[in-house]
């Protein structure tokens, strides 16, 4: 049986992340940063934007 205790933290902490991230409001923001970029330019900054967001910072380097 599922503990209720760890669905209701699980989901909250959820939620708290999508609050603080809010993907759908960065879309507009990536999409302007990268309207001039061609197809490879455009691929090396979304690797290197997931490379940032996915990696301590210590480790993530321009």
């Amino acid at each position: 049986m599922i503990d209720k205790g760890l669905v209701k933290f699980s989901l909250t902490a959820f939620v708290t992340l999508l609050v603080v991230v809010d993907p759908p409001g960065m879309v507009p923001i990536v999409v302007s940063l990268t309207e001039g970029a061609d197809a490879a330019s455009w691929r090396a900054i979304m690797n290197w934007a997931v490379t940032c967001t996915t990696t301590p910072s210590s480790t993530a380097t321009v």
